[in-house]
């Protein structure tokens, strides 16, 4: 197992994969995705994918998590994990400071992909029941906010309660990066790269 990660290698197996099996299937493309998660999940620990895709800022009570990496290697088989993972993310930011912020940069995301990953948003939102996360989230942002989300979000509001959706802050891709790198120019907590 693989423990040297970079977004580029991820790549490089993905293109990997690809030119193996002769380019993308336009038919069979979710069966491929998942191939590709799997391969990347089985040439490196899940803790390593998961600690550079989800994490909170350095000093802050923000965090971070980022779709175009989380597509990369997200497949059905680890999904209670990675909602154990951001659990104890928000677990450990709320008793740090009291609240949390979470910045979702959603860079890349598609139509199809949320139907690829709706089993990890439903799970994630039935664990979410009944918890104090609601309470202690002071702000909800999502970068590279793709135009499909607004509608989306206008049938949840129904299901979302109201104190998510009023801390709710929707950035246009013209406005993220900006604000993706500020925010990151503080590196990422050391603490949580020990767990």
């Amino acid at each position: 197992m693989e423990t040297n990660f970079s977004i580029d290698l991820l790549e490089h197996l993905k293109n990997e994969y690809y030119n193996e099996k002769g380019g993308k299937n336009s038919i069979f493309k979710k069966k491929q995705k998942t191939e590709i998660a799997q391969i990347i999940c089985s040439r490196f620990p899940l803790d390593v994918l998961l600690k550079n895709t989800i994490y909170r800022i350095k000093d802050q009570n923000i965090i971070y998590i980022d779709y175009k990496m989380f597509k990369l290697y997200a497949n059905e088989s680890i999904y209670e994990e990675v909602v154990d993972y951001v659990f104890f993310l928000f677990n450990d930011t709320i008793h740090k400071y009291g609240n949390m912020n979470v910045q979702l940069n959603m860079d890349t995301i598609t139509v199809s992909a949320t139907e690829r990953f709706k089993n990890i948003i439903i799970l994630f939102n039935k664990r979410c029941v009944n918890t104090e996360f609601v309470y202690h989230l002071n702000k909800w942002c999502i970068y590279n906010t793709p135009s499909f989300v607004e509608s989306y979000l206008s049938i949840l509001k129904i299901l979302i309660d109201q104190n998510i959706m009023q801390n709710l802050t929707l950035y246009s891709k013209e406005e993220s990066l900006s604000l993706i790198e500020k925010m990151l120019e503080n590196g990422i907590d050391d603490i949580l790269l020990n767990v």
